[in-house]
This record gives C-alpha cells, structure tokens and sequence, in this order.
C-alpha cells in the first residue's frame, strides 16, 4: 500500500538491519542536514537480534527523535505496551 502512495519503503530483516537502515543512509536519500529521510519508521516490537523496544531505545540515547509506530502480529500485555512507550 504504501509503494502504491510512491513511498520509498525499506525492509531490514532484523532489529540490526532496521537500526542500520535508520542510522546509515545511502547518499541519495539524505537530507540536506543529514538527518533521516523517513517521514515514519514502522517497528515490530519482537525482531530478532534487536527488538523494536531496543532500537527505539537506542534512537533516543542518540538523540533521535524519529516518528516510530510500534507493531507486532500477536497480542501483547500491558507491561509490554508500556515498556515500548517508555523506550521512546
């Protein structure tokens, strides 16, 4: 849906690679400041390697503030919930 829109729409295959993708940006996607080109990054909460909680994590230590939607194809608890939305 989103390559229909003319989005540019990325795909890592693990919390690493997302994190990669969002901190390492080939040179025709950045912007004149060098900041991150992606307008929303979509995270699903139980990646491999990384998990969406720990690459939002990591994002805010170093002082990002990119739009993140936390996602993920089971339910999760509260607490869960909760920690994702504490991470950033």
């Amino acid at each position: 849906m989103l390559l229909r829109l003319g989005c540019r729409v990325p795909v890592a295959e693990d919390g690493a690679g997302a994190l990669e993708c969002i901190l390492v940006k080939p040179n025709d996607v950045q912007d004149a400041y060098g900041l991150s080109p992606y307008a929303v990054v979509f995270l699903d909460n139980q990646m491999p390697v990384l998990s969406g909680e720990q690459v939002v994590a990591t994002l805010r230590r170093l002082g990002r503030t990119d739009f993140v939607v936390g996602i993920t194809g089971t339910a999760i608890s509260m607490g869960e919930q909760e920690a994702f939305l504490h991470a950033g």
